[in-house]
């Protein structure tokens, strides 16, 4: 699994935090805010991702 989010790419602005096997934590930001993306893969062929922004434009 971990090589799948290894292999994601987000974008400049975002930073990976933490990665295990079945979870991966970024953090997005830019000069309209910030945020945090938590990736989990909840069995073979299934992710669910739970998005907190925090953006003020």
């Amino acid at each position: 699994m971990p090589e799948l989010f290894q292999e994601m790419y987000c974008g400049p602005n975002v930073q990976n935090l933490i990665e295990s096997d079945d979870c991966k934590v970024m953090r997005l930001s830019d000069n309209s805010g910030e945020g945090m993306m938590t990736l989990y893969h909840v069995f073979p062929g299934v992710f669910l991702m739970y998005n907190d922004w925090h953006t003020w434009r």
